[in-house]
C-alpha cells in the first residue's frame, strides 16, 4: 500500500494520519510506503493500547504534534526491516521527531533518523537511507545506501515480494 497525504485531527482515540490502531487491536503492518501524512499524534502510524508488528515499511516525511512518524501509547510494538526517516514533531515539549512513545518499542534491523537512547534497537542504524528522490515519491535506495542488505530475512510476516512485485529477499551487494 501507498498511504500518502492524509490528515487526521487529534480526537477520541488519538490520531494517526496514515494508520490508527487502538483499543486492544492486534495488527501486522507489512510492505507499506507511508509518507506526507499529518495528525495530532502519530503522523504516519498511531498505536494506543494494542499489539503491533511493523515489517518492511518506509515511514517518511509525516508530521504530527507528537511522534511525527510513529506515536505509541500503551501496548507493544515491534518494528522490523523498516525505515523511519525525515518525520517532524511540531510540539516544543520533549520527545523525538520520528517516534514518540509512552512504553518501550522494540526495533530490529531498521533505520531511524533519531534513535532514542533508551530504545531496544537490535541491529538498527541511524544513517541517511539515500532515497533516490523522496520529494517526488521515489523511495528506491541509491547504490551505497546503508539500508541495502541490512534487513533480517526471518522477519515476522515477511512477504516474498515488495509492493512493486520485486523479490523481497534480494542480495543487493552481490555477495
Amino acid at each position: 500500500n501507498i498511504i500518502v497525504g492524509n490528515n487526521a485531527r487529534q480526537g477520541i482515540g488519538g490520531g494517526g494520519g496514515g494508520i490508527s490502531i487502538f483499543w486492544n487491536s492486534s495488527v501486522t503492518i507489512v510492505n507499506n510506503l507511508i509518507y506526507g501524512n499529518y495528525s495530532g499524534s502519530g503522523g504516519g502510524i498511531y498505536f494506543e493500547h494494542g499489539l503491533g508488528r511493523v515489517t518492511n515499511n518506509t515511514i517518511y516525511g509525516n508530521r504530527a504534534w507528537s511522534g511525527g512518524g510513529v506515536f505509541k501509547g500503551n501496548g507493544s510494538v515491534t518494528i522490523t526491516n523498516s525505515i523511519i526517516w525525515g518525520n517532524t514533531k511540531e510540539s516544543p515539549y520533549p520527545g523525538f521527531e520520528d517516534i514518540d512513545f509512552d512504553s518501550p518499542i522494540v526495533m530490529r534491523n531498521s533505520n531511524i533518523s533519531h534513535l532514542p537512547p533508551d530504545f531496544e534497537a537490535q541491529n538498527s542504524i541511524s544513517l541517511d537511507p539515500l532515497f533516490v528522490d523522496p520529494a517526488n515519491g521515489d523511495f528506491h535506495l541509491q547504490p551505497g545506501s546503508p539500508c541495502i542488505d541490512a534487513g533480517c530475512n526471518s522477519a515476522p510476516a515477511l512477504p516474498g515480494t515488495d509492493f512493486q512485485g520485486d523479490p523481497r529477499i534480494f542480495d543487493g551487494h552481490g555477495n
